[in-house]
């Protein structure tokens, strides 16, 4: 060492001690404090100017707005301190606000899972030139639940690091002229003097003043090498090669014994971070810098430099023991030192994220996640690789990455985004730093005189991991269109709405554009289904009402086409004739089929604003032609400015030339057709005709002109005969004058014209004085004239035409002829006096009687030859002609025989309601007949009687109608069934029985009885309210022969088509009146209450004896089942669904049951009978049951059950008439008694596994035994009683002994009863005692092993007996010394076996103390030590008291050896 006095540079060590300079910073720091003052006071030179400080803080404080405090609990998971900006006051329309920093109020990072308060600094944005701020506040986390107390739940445990208390072990050293001198406070100078005393006495190690502070424990092997031995140019001393665990290990106490090799407990020493540099950098360490900076130096002198440094960096100076310190210097081991300790700390693998699952928020038309710090060594770094669309930001560095991979280096803070579209959860995987280890260095501490060891290992370093909640966002886009051109439509407004009735407006869509494309903004898929309705059309288009479902989904744009009918134009032109001012044209003119056209009045063009001009002005859009109502539409227009011009006038008028203005002009889009109503107006062509009344001669040449001739005039369309197409063109295909001969005009009118729109009938024209008559202006048509008024003596001419086709105002001039005498011929004809039809059969034969003469009428016939005939017959057309004319009379007509299926006249019957007479064509049940015979009809014919004229030949013909009845038939239907009529109760026989069973019910106290109390009585008689329905079994056809316009026989009935009903009548009859002769059948369509329908189907023909019979009278008889009633109960286990034997149940009428009459059969509450379950658990009452509503009730229950209160309420009404039987079942259950069994163990309630356990009842049958669980037993079904719980095996293998019995009381009052057993443990107690004296001993090891030899129990004595729990019962046990106590023999094993029982047990074991042995070498020790050692020992007693008395004079002295040296 340098020769400086020893004393100044102790002074400096202690007082960098004391002031709180580490010497384990620099020697050259050390050096420096040993020149200087101790009483000076120390200086920073790296102090900061206290002005600057002030005016940074001023500058930052006109950027800093303080926000309001905030308090929030940790399990609040929807707070976010990046999203929360409550309490914060900005516009977010103006300015953006991200989170800076947060921390804690000390200073410490922030943890969003432990209570404390943090401080929040935001930084605010504005979007506008001005400045950017920050806003700070508080945020206050509270733990009301308790969840950061444990590492599970996040919390941050402190790990302290615990001081070895063999640190504090030093070698005796003799110090000469050692001095503390401090100054200051009275505690420091305390402080120096204990200090200096302590040195002087050696009790502390020589300079070894780093707190080294340890934690973590671990079991690491130390092989001890060769011995290396210094170099002689550093110093005298030697060391030994170690390795841990493989790996180069150092002494760090060279004034210390070297240890043995074998397994040590090793300590983890984070604080000494120049120990770290040392092990790190140093020879053998991963970051060894020795091969450059002691290049040139063998291993052992690379290993001994790096020794010393690691012994100086750990115990001080005393790590340069046996060396000189100017040696040191020259070697350049010093500066080595001090290069290692100036280097950077090792690198640290350990890495964290200050948040490893986020939520992404939106931000403007992106995600971004909240910002991530990534703590660690700046040198350590994670690659984070991000998919496609996402891009993840450096923050710290400026740097991003999309599809790729990004660094982020330790105290780098990044974040992520992605598109607003992009959803799901983005996961990191593992991350791994680029250091990957964290080096940590292990000191094994080896005895109290054994030096320590040092060595530098690495442990894997975890990765980290983090998530992204991307938002669920979806967005609409819409394309509109132009339902026909499919051109799109700009200018259309679309809304989002929540509810399929579009009344809840989520968003609105912007307007579409040039493309007809809208795009909504982003919303979340929280709601599934939205709809998209338009809210304003595009202009010139009527709104949509189709509302668009659209199913949404997260993460992509849904697309939907949507199309806008254009509104449409409409022009309804009404055609009305001028004079009837009205849709009535006059005369055969028509105001259908004018051609009318639609013009441009401007050019029309399309509205979607693409399509261009569509119609040119006045261009033709459209024509058409009015139809037969006198209307003409135009529709599917475009909007614009029209008119409308009559191309082609109708038949019979003349062309209209005015134009008619249209103007269609938008009105808004919720009028989807724009409409314009037009009336146009036609003029008819007119023109009157003058005729000349003459009288004629034989030769036909012109007289006299006729006064007085009347005329009247008949629009030959319009008559009644051509209307109905009865009058035809006799030759050609036009009708002629000749076709009106003998025309009857008497019931026909006249023409007409018009005036101010009213008809007005044309006159009749009269004659005047020369024979002229003049008619008014007939419209367009063809006229019949009509000679309407014949003068005296003068027969009437023929009719004869006029037509009327130009429009003129001169008249038309005829000249009209005269001409000729009267008898009749008779026409009767036959009708149906039900249908008024002629009867189109032949046969009906009639006389004719002259009532004047009082004599039948004879004629003669020449064909098919000649013969005089009475009696005239009707032809297949239903009529006859007599064949000769008759002279004028009176005449009575008799019916010989009627046509078949009709009642000839005389025999007639009619069907009366009270007086009044029902048709025969009505099919009714009403009414009843009586007979009611019609008289013969009698006519006079004389020359004003009506008649007709025979336009072949010109004859006279009277006709005259005969009807008759159509024959009917009748139907009486009888329906018969089962009726209760009375309800007997118990014979004699079965109520003894019964009596008995009470009796022996009293005896036992059971209740048995049951049976049939009261059955019901049934008798048949006649069903009221059965429905029948008649259908034809053939085709039934009208009798009158009448045929359709196909000429096919009218039908009255198709066959199987439905006639009649019937409902039969409280004696159960029904009867149909009125129906047609013919086949039927009948069905049953309602069997009438309580019967079943009956599918039977009868048949049965109406068929007349002759014609005399009016009516034809049927019966047809029917009889029903009643319908039985099933009532079946099924009793089970509540729990179990087991079957229940022998509950007897009671069945009981719930209302009074009444008769057909409405008598009671039954009283309200009435027992009918009892019946008990069967061994399935069932039972079907007996008892034959009218309808109507009953219950059932339990009366007797199981023993081991609750009884059960429930009523079954029966509505045994009748319902279907195709059930034979109606069954109602009903499940009934009973909740049986339910004990829970529980086995615990005793101290932590915990339920135990694996027992057997019994449940006993007081008469020691085993009810019920079990294997316990983790859940608690349940037994369900103990009757009432005591029992007693019972444990047949404890789980001895687990350490627990047997349960005493319990005794528990089941109730079957619906209560639980709850048994718990419990279980104590085996308890031993082991005690580690001296042989000799029985004394308690410490520090032995001990180990309990079962048989297996697994390890039960193992610890180490503290001089107390050792309680042990839970060890197996009944097994053999090993008690074994692992390490015996310093100084004791390890004794032998001690078997052992524990008994079932609760009390605390003993075991002992004892040790032998072990004869002493001499010492170990010291590695540490020189080639010479040993006889030094005893040469001192013969002088030392003599030069004792010469050492004290020279130290007190003159102050300790030197040793020139050391006492101690390191291996």
């Amino acid at each position: 060492m340098k020769s400086r006095n020893i004393k100044t540079r102790l002074a400096a060590f202690g007082l960098a001690l004391l002031m709180g300079h580490s010497p384990l910073g620099n020697l050259a720091d050390v050096h420096a404090a040993e020149t200087k003052n101790p009483s000076e006071p120390v200086t920073e030179s790296a102090e900061i100017s206290e002005t600057e400080q002030t005016e940074e803080v001023s500058e930052a404080a006109k950027h800093l707005v303080t926000a309001e405090d905030i308090t929030k609990d940790i399990s609040d998971k929807d707070f976010m301190v990046e999203t929360c900006m409550e309490g914060i006051h900005y516009n977010p329309e103006k300015e953006d606000v991200t989170l800076e920093r947060i921390e804690a109020e000390d200073g410490g990072s922030y943890h969003p899972d432990q209570e404390g308060t943090y401080i929040a600094t935001y930084w605010v944005v504005p979007k506008d030139a001005r400045d950017s701020y920050s806003v700070s506040r508080k945020i206050i986390l509270t733990d009301t639940e308790g969840q950061a107390h444990t590492e599970e739940n996040g919390g941050q445990k402190q790990k302290e690091d615990t001081n070895s208390e063999e640190d504090s072990e030093t070698p005796v050293q003799e110090i000469p002229d050692v001095e503390v001198t401090v100054s200051g406070e009275d505690a420091d100078a305390q402080a120096a003097r204990e200090l200096e005393e302590k040195i002087e006495d050696g009790e502390v190690m020589m300079l070894s003043g780093a707190e080294n502070t340890f934690r973590a424990k671990e079991t690491v092997h130390l092989e001890k090498g060769e011995t290396i031995y210094y170099p002689s140019y550093i110093g005298n001393y030697l060391t030994c090669w170690f390795t841990v665990n493989g790996k180069i290990a150092y002494c760090l106490e060279s004034h210390r014994f070297s240890p043995p090799s074998g397994d040590y407990v090793a300590q983890v020493l984070d604080s000494n971070k120049n120990l770290q540099k040392v092990l790190y950098y140093g020879y053998g360490g991963a970051g060894d810098i020795t091969g450059s900076y002691l290049s040139g130096k063998s291993a052992e002198e690379k290993y001994v430099y790096t020794h010393i440094a690691a012994s100086y960096a750990y115990a001080g100076e005393a790590g340069f023991t046996g060396c000189k310190y100017e040696d040191l210097v020259n070697a350049g081991v010093i500066a080595y030192i001090d290069h290692l300790f100036a280097m950077e700390e090792p690198p640290k693998g350990e890495i964290s994220l200050s948040k490893t699952s986020v939520k992404a928020v939106r931000n403007g038309n992106v995600q971004k996640t909240p910002d991530i710090t990534l703590s660690g060594d700046h040198r350590n770094y994670i690659s984070v690789h991000v998919p496609k669309d996402i891009t993840i930001y450096n923050k710290t560095k400026g740097t991003s990455a999309e599809n790729g991979a990004l660094k982020i280096y330790g105290g780098d803070t990044f974040y992520l985004t992605a598109p607003m579209l992009h959803t799901g959860k983005y996961s990191s995987g593992e991350l791994h730093g680029s250091v990957g280890e964290t080096w940590r260095t292990l000191i094994l501490s080896t005895g109290n005189s054994n030096q320590d060891i040092g060595v530098f290992e690495s442990e894997k370093a975890n990765p980290v991991s983090f998530t992204v909640d991307w938002l669920e966002m979806t967005r609409i886009e819409l394309f509109k269109q132009d339902a026909d051109t499919k051109n799109p439509l700009d200018g259309a407004v679309y809304g989002i709405y929540t509810d399929s009735k579009c009344e809840h407006l989520l968003m609105e869509m912007p307007v579409t554009g040039e493309e007809g494309k809208a795009v909504s903004d982003y919303f979340e898929v929280a709601i599934k289904t939205v709809y998209v309705k338009e809210i304003k059309a595009p202009d010139k288009y009527a709104q949509s009402d189709v509302i668009h479902k659209v199913d949404v989904e997260a993460g992509k744009t849904v697309t939907i086409s949507a199309t806008d009918e254009r509104v449409r134009g409409a022009v309804h032109i009404q055609k009305f004739d001028k004079e009837t001012q009205a849709f009535l044209p006059q005369g055969d003119s028509s105001l259908a089929g004018a051609v009318y056209g639609l013009y441009a009045r401007e050019d029309i063009v399309h509205p979607d604003g693409k399509t261009r001009v569509l119609f040119k002005k006045d261009s033709l859009i459209a024509q058409g032609v009015i139809k037969e109502d006198g209307t003409l539409d135009f529709s599917e227009l475009y909007l614009g400015k029209m008119y409308v011009k009559e191309i082609t006038p109708p038949e019979g008028y003349t062309v209209d030339p005015i134009e008619y203005e249209v103007d269609l002009a938008y009105e808004g889009q919720e009028v989807a057709e724009v409409t314009r109503d037009l009336t146009v107006q036609e003029q008819v062509k007119k023109q009157a005709f003058q005729l000349i009344k003459i009288s004629e001669d034989g030769d036909q040449t012109e007289t006299d002109l006729v006064e007085g001739a009347g005329f009247k005039v008949y629009l030959v369309s319009n008559l009644s005969k051509v209307k109905s197409g009865e009058l035809q063109p006799s030759n050609g295909e036009q009708l002629t004058a000749e076709d009106f001969r003998g025309y009857d005009f008497s019931k026909e009118e006249v023409a007409v014209t018009y005036v101010d729109g009213k008809a007005v009938p044309v006159p009749e024209l009269i004659t005047d004085k020369k024979g002229y008559a003049l008619s008014p202006e007939l419209p367009y048509g063809l006229y019949v004239v009509e000679e309407s008024t014949v003068p005296e003596n003068l027969k009437a001419i023929d009719p004869f035409l006029v037509k009327v086709d130009e429009d003129s105002r001169e008249p038309m001039v005829w000249r009209i002829f005269d001409d000729r005498p009267f008898e009749f011929l008779l026409k009767i004809v036959k009708k149906d006096a039900q249908t008024g039809n002629p009867v189109l059969k032949a046969g009906a034969s009639y006389k004719i009687f002259d009532m004047e003469k009082e004599e039948y009428v004879e004629q003669t016939v020449f064909y098919p030859k000649k013969e005089t005939i009475s009696v005239f017959k009707t032809n297949e057309e239903g009529y006859l002609v007599t064949p000769e004319e008759l002279k004028c009379s009176t005449y009575r007509i008799e019916e010989v025989k009627a046509p078949e299926g009709f009642v000839r006249q005389g025999y007639e019957s009619s069907l009366y309601e009270g007086e009044t007479i029902i048709s025969p064509l009505e099919v009714t049940g009403k009414g009843s007949y009586k007979e009611n015979p019609k008289e013969g009809i009698v006519i006079t014919v004389s020359s004003n009687t009506a008649h007709q004229i025979d336009p072949d030949t010109g004859a006279v013909i009277v006709e005259v109608e005969q009807p008759n009845d159509e024959q009917v038939g009748s139907l009486t239907l009888t329906k018969t069934g089962e009726q209760p009529v009375e309800v007997k109760g118990d014979s004699l026989l079965v109520k003894a029985k019964r009596l008995a069973g009470k009796i022996k019910d009293a005896v036992t106290g059971e209740d048995t009885d049951t049976g049939v109390f009261h059955d019901f009585v049934y008798e048949e008689s006649g069903v009221e309210g059965a429905t029948f329905e008649l259908y034809a079994k053939d085709t039934i056809y009208s009798p009158d022969g009448a045929k359709d316009e196909q000429g096919n026989p009218v039908i009255r009935y198709e066959k199987d088509d439905l006639v009649a009903t019937l409902v039969t009548d409280t004696e159960g009859k029904a009867v149909v009146n009125n129906l047609p002769l013919g086949s039927y059948y009948l069905k049953e369509t309602i069997a009438g209450d309580h019967f079943v329908l009956n599918p039977e189907q009868k048949e049965f023909t109406l068929t007349a004896e002759d014609d005399t019979q009016a009516v034809v009278y049927e019966g047809v008889a029917y009889k029903n089942e009643r319908q039985k009633i099933s009532i079946s109960v099924e009793k089970k286990d509540a729990v179990t669904e087991e079957k229940l034997e022998g509950v007897i149940f009671g069945l009981y009428a719930k209302e009074d049951i009444l008769s057909q009459q409405g008598e009671v059969l039954v009283e309200k509450d009435t027992l009918l009978e009892k019946k008990a379950t069967d061994e399935k658990g069932q039972l079907t009452f007996d008892s034959d049951l009218y309808h109507g509503k009953y219950y059932v009730k339990e009366e007797v229950r199981k023993p081991g059950y609750l009884p059960n209160e429930e009523i079954w309420e029966i509505d045994a009404s009748y319902t279907d008439q195709n059930l034979a039987e109606i069954k109602l079942t009903k499940e009934v259950e009973n909740q049986p008694t339910k004990s829970q069994f529980t086995k615990t163990d005793a101290t932590t309630g915990e339920e135990l596994e694996g027992v057997k356990l019994q449940s006993i009842d007081q008469d020691g049958n085993i009810v019920e035994e079990w294997i316990s669980t983790k859940e608690p037993h349940v037994v369900y079904g103990l009757p009432e009683g005591t029992y007693t719980l019972h444990e047949e095996l404890p789980p001895y293998a687990e350490g627990y002994v047997s349960a005493e019995d319990i005794e528990f009381e089941v109730k079957e009052d619906g209560s639980v009863t709850k048994v718990e057993m419990k279980d104590t443990y085996s308890k031993v107690e082991i005690s580690k005692t001296d042989l000799t004296t029985g004394k308690e001993l410490e520090g032995a090891k001990l180990q309990i092993l079962n048989k297996d030899g697994e390890v039960l129990e193992e610890w180490v004595t503290d001089g107390k007996p050792h309680l042990v729990e839970k060890l197996p019962v009944g097994e053999e046990l090993i008690l074994r010394e692992i390490t015996a106590p310093e100084g004791y023999e390890i004794a032998e094993d001690v078997k052992f076996t524990l008994e079932d029982t609760m009390e605390v047990q003993k075991v002992e074991m004892k040790d032998a103390r072990t004869p002493e042995t001499p010492g170990v070498p010291q590695t540490g020790d020189d080639h010479w030590k040993p006889i030094l050692l005893f040469a001192l020992l013969g002088v030392s007693a003599a030069g004792l008291m010469a050492t004290m008395i020279y130290k007190k004079k003159h102050g300790k002295t030197e040793k020139a050896d050391e006492t101690k040296k390191e291996e």
